[in-house]
């Protein structure tokens, strides 16, 4: 039923959901955004997904050379009409600075 539901016909042979588009056009626009970026990031983990006709989610997870909120990078991707849900994760490595500096801006809040 849910590959029915993904888009998939019955009598065509199963294939996962998760990565079932990482051959996708997208996925080489979404590598080549997040390479052209002024801010340095490495893509640790990304998974294309298609959850419509022509309509993709995709989740993806960056180790930073700077200290920059996710968000910076998910603003990037909104030039791809297609893209109807995306997620950007900071890898570990680049958590404890993000929230150093947030507890920094809201005076001692955040604690880990």
């Amino acid at each position: 039923m849910l590959a029915v539901a993904c888009g998939q016909k019955p009598e065509e042979p199963t294939r996962p959901v998760l990565d079932g588009e990482m051959d996708a056009p997208v996925t080489a626009e979404i590598r080549a955004i997040i390479e052209a970026s002024p801010i340095q990031a490495e893509i640790c983990d990304l998974h294309i997904w298609r959850v419509g006709k022509g309509k993709f989610a995709c989740i993806g997870n960056l180790a930073m050379g700077e200290d920059i909120h996710p968000e910076y990078f998910r603003g990037l991707l909104r030039v791809h009409q297609e893209l109807v849900h995306v997620t950007v994760e900071a890898s570990s490595d680049s958590w404890p600075r993000l929230l150093k500096n947030a507890e920094a801006l809201l005076g001692g809040v955040i604690r880990g």
